[in-house]
């Protein structure tokens, strides 16, 4: 994992959204957020140029992991990690932010159920996780498939 820190944070007015998602996917892949497609200005549409990015660079997307509401952190993470191994071990975390201006959620990176980064400059996590990205490499992906529960 490259703690990476995010070039583009949200505005307080809501005119500028930041660059977290890519950021957090740059960090876990070892690669430059600036290379990723701005996922931020895209709306709905951000589906299929994260797909065919992470394919490139030789990843797979598996799928959402949602937190169960009242589940706890060991409890989610335990049931996250049996369906993937992420990308040795780490994870891409979605929440609430701490900053209330933020209303699209929070990205940052998570190994072993605890906070490994915040790519927000100085950041200190989520108030709430909600959701996991399960991104494996590809030939994880594709050579050995776990039962998925």
């Amino acid at each position: 994992m490259i703690p990476y820190t995010q070039q583009k944070v949200s505005s307080v007015d809501g005119a500028v959204s930041g660059s977290c998602m890519r950021t957090a996917l740059g960090c876990i892949t070892h690669t430059d957020p600036e290379e990723w497609p701005h996922l931020e200005v895209m709306g709905t549409e951000w589906h299929m140029p994260f797909m065919n990015h992470l394919i490139s660079l030789g990843f797979d997307f598996e799928g959402t992991c949602y937190r169960n509401p009242g589940e706890s952190i060991p409890d989610f993470w335990a049931r996250l990690t049996s369906l993937s191994p992420g990308i040795d071990g780490y994870f891409v975390v979605n929440g609430t932010s701490p900053r209330a201006h933020v209303t699209r959620g929070h990205s940052v990176v998570y190994k072993d159920g605890e906070l490994a980064h915040d790519p927000f400059p100085g950041g200190t996590g989520l108030l709430e996780v909600q959701t996991a990205y399960m991104i494996e490499h590809l030939d994880y992906s594709r050579s050995y498939a776990p039962s998925k529960k």
